[in-house]
């Protein structure tokens, strides 16, 4: 079993939605879970290749996973493209100023933000997060540079052919799926 298509979405982008859709397919093979995040956390990645590979039940033509921590990874491209250096990868953006909001509303909900304060002084706490070494709080705390979609998506292509993108947006998906999906 070779994992051969990947979803890195960016963090309340659809993410969940396009994977169910997928797995309706039935020449697609989802993770058992929704995000193996092999590629973008250290302490998984670390496991090796039959931790990421015991998340299939099956082999099939399509294997595929998501993780919406990849998108942001300074150390996912260069791993994914040594595992499979002709990995599809599918990324699902929203509009930059709705991600940003609802991915503060998520920090907030999820106790990684306090609720007294502001989406705006968030933006100022982002930068200690960032330098840290850690995708999962980069991702939480990150609200604004998780919404730089061109400078991440900028990195990925110094391991991967334009060709081997799809990217999508939520509002394709949220009006006409059947379109997105041909």
């Amino acid at each position: 079993m070779k994992l051969n298509h990947i979803i890195i979405g960016a963090g309340r982008s659809g993410t969940t939605s396009l994977v169910e859709y997928l797995k309706q397919h039935h020449e697609i093979n989802f993770s058992s879970i929704k995000e193996v995040t092999y590629f973008s956390v250290d302490d998984h990645y670390k496991r090796g290749e039959d931790y990421l590979h015991s998340f299939f039940n099956t082999n099939k033509r399509v294997n595929a996973t998501s993780d919406t921590y990849l998108l942001m990874s300074k150390e996912a491209p260069k791993r994914i493209a040594e595992y499979n250096s002709d990995i599809k990868i599918a990324v699902i953006l929203r509009e930059p100023s709705a991600r940003t909001y609802s991915n503060y509303h998520f920090s907030v909900n999820h106790g990684y933000i306090d609720k007294s304060v502001s989406l705006i002084e968030s933006e100022k706490n982002e930068a200690k997060y960032l330098r840290e070494n850690n995708i999962i709080d980069q991702n939480n705390y990150g609200n604004f540079e998780g919404s730089l979609y061109h400078k991440h998506l900028s990195y990925w292509l110094k391991y991967f052919k334009r060709e081997q993108l799809f990217i999508c947006t939520t509002n394709e998906l949220k009006s006409n799926p059947a379109n997105l999906f041909k």
